[in-house]
């Protein structure tokens, strides 16, 4: 058991394609820094980038850290110089991410550990020489070395002979340990880190990559050091699906950023906003269509008179179906919801087991095989269903009106804060008013700190703060491959959709 991973020397590298490198470097790291011989699971999403060309430019990341109110200095340095090189002269190749294992002496983690009021998260009181990057629990990072320093920071570098000193940036997660039971801090906390952490974590990938030239190859300290004494145990307790979630927003958002952003930004590509202001024009002739429930209050189904989007105005409940990691038959804590509430077909295959006379496919092992009433493909894979954690869906009755079928596209609006998401109508339940994790994400329903794992089992908003536009016929050809309807595609098309209804501008005048 804990095999590392093989180097080889004359070429500065591990053995294998990039993804391949990327699978033995990431294997999932457990308490006292065993580590499976099996690869994990790592997120297609992720895969798919790794090693490959980045396709956006320093200027649109600048503007990126411009809007958002970040400063390159804090994530590595400026984005148009080089990485660091080996005195041999390759370019860093590898992402690694860290914990601090900070030691607490309690039996219980501090209840402020998120909040900027935790010592621990204090940078300006921690040395940060030690890495590249240190990146606190609300989200903050500091540097300790420009990216295009050489820092060692493993155990594996420090042999001066194999000449791998700027081979590797390295990332520091704050991060606290208490015993445990154990005879030293060993235990994290759940989850390991915060979303605002990933987040930022995200965008240094982003930074480094694009300083690098192609996606970096990320890894695990913990793995590097694999069989050399005194090694270490981190990073405890990092997920990596929710990590690749926010390299996939923040990519799409750099590539095409919103034209407003409102009080907490907006999560829409360029042509799905319009103008935000409030609109003096009077609104439009209404008709209205049918009423629903959306199982708190009845809402009532429009449209614009001689129009074909219908509209309407609900809460939202979140949902966690067609996701690899949706359910589990033990309730694993990384699942994202709880298996009372799965239906029975996405309890029907376990994902690497044999069930129901078929082995269930699909990236997550031991995880059930979770269905959405959208699927392409066969009933025991994953792949065929729409994955609630990376697209953004929504969920409506089966015949919630003429026209309206499985795959149409549609735009969600939050109305507390401005922000858009497109969707695909991708799931069905005899209310209105659901949508998947990533839409909920998107919508920012929940602060950004709010734990992924629990989302769709306590989030969402019972309240009626979210506008629902469907547009009826504007199914989108699936993919041959999984994802069968990719999130990019989905935002291509409902983006053009929202903005000839009116965009946010018609919202405004609709609903005041």
């Amino acid at each position: 058991m804990n095999t590392p991973c093989r180097f080889k020397a004359a070429s500065k590298s591990f053995e294998g394609t990039p993804s391949e490198q990327a699978l033995c470097l990431l294997r999932k790291v457990r308490i006292l820094g065993n580590v499976a011989d099996t690869p994990g699971p790592v997120p297609q999403s992720l895969l798919d980038r790794i090693g490959k060309p980045v396709d956006f430019s320093a200027t649109q990341l600048q503007s990126y850290l411009d809007r958002s109110g970040i400063a390159a200095a804090d994530i590595g340095g400026k984005l148009k110089e080089p990485v660091s090189k080996t005195s041999s002269g390759k370019s860093a190749t590898y992402f690694v991410i860290h914990d601090t294992s900070d030691e607490l002496s309690g039996k219980l983690f501090p209840s402020n550990i998120n909040e900027d009021g935790w010592k621990g998260n204090d940078l300006d009181q921690r040395n940060v020489s030690s890495a590249h990057i240190f990146i606190n629990r609300t989200g903050r990072s500091l540097t300790g070395h420009n990216y295009s320093v050489p820092w060692r920071a493993t155990k594996f570098e420090q042999p001066t002979e194999k000449g791998v000193k700027g081979l590797f940036l390295h990332h520091e997660l704050i991060q606290p340990r208490i015993k445990g039971g154990f005879a030293f801090a060993a235990v994290a906390p759940e989850p390991g880190f915060t979303s605002l952490q990933l987040e930022r974590l995200a965008l240094c990938y982003l930074a480094a990559s694009l300083r690098s030239g192609a996606w970096m190859i990320p890894a695990f300290h913990c793995v590097l050091d694999l069989g050399l004494s005194d090694g270490h145990d981190d990073p405890q307790s990092f997920d990596l699906f929710q990590w690749a979630g926010h390299i996939e927003r923040l990519h799409l958002e750099v590539q095409a950023p919103p034209i407003h952003v409102g009080p907490m930004g907006m999560v829409a590509s360029t042509n799905m906003a319009a103008a935000i202001t409030a609109s003096n024009a009077a609104p439009p002739p209404l008709e209205t269509v049918s009423t629903e429930s959306d199982g708190v209050r009845n809402v009532a189904v429009r449209r614009i008179k001689s129009t074909k989007p219908l509209f309407f105005k609900a809460k939202l409940a979140i949902d966690a179906d067609g996701a690899a990691r949706a359910y589990h038959p033990k309730d694993d804590p990384e699942a994202l919801d709880l298996l009372k509430h799965a239906t029975a077909g996405s309890k029907k295959y376990i994902q690497g087991v044999e069930k129901n006379g078929k082995k269930g496919k699909g990236p997550r092992t031991g995880f059930f095989v979770s269905e959405t009433a959208l699927s392409k493909g066969l009933e025991h894979d994953a792949g065929s269903y729409v994955d609630a954690e990376f697209i953004p869906y929504i969920v409506l009755p089966p015949n919630f009106a003429d026209g309206v079928k499985l795959g149409d596209l549609c735009a969600v609006v939050n109305l507390k804060n401005n922000r858009v998401t497109p969707a695909i109508f991708a799931d069905t339940n005899p209310n209105v008013g659901e949508a998947s994790v990533r839409a909920a994400i998107n919508l920012r329903v929940e602060d950004p700190s709010f734990p992924i794992t629990d989302l769709a089992k306590k989030g969402g908003d019972t309240s009626a703060n979210y506008v629902y536009i469907v547009f009826p016929g504007s199914r989108i050809t699936p993919a041959a491959g999984s994802p069968h309807w990719p999130a990019n595609e989905i935002a291509a098309a409902a983006d053009k959709l929202f903005a000839d209804w009116g965009g946010l501008d018609m919202v405004r005048r609709i609903f005041g």
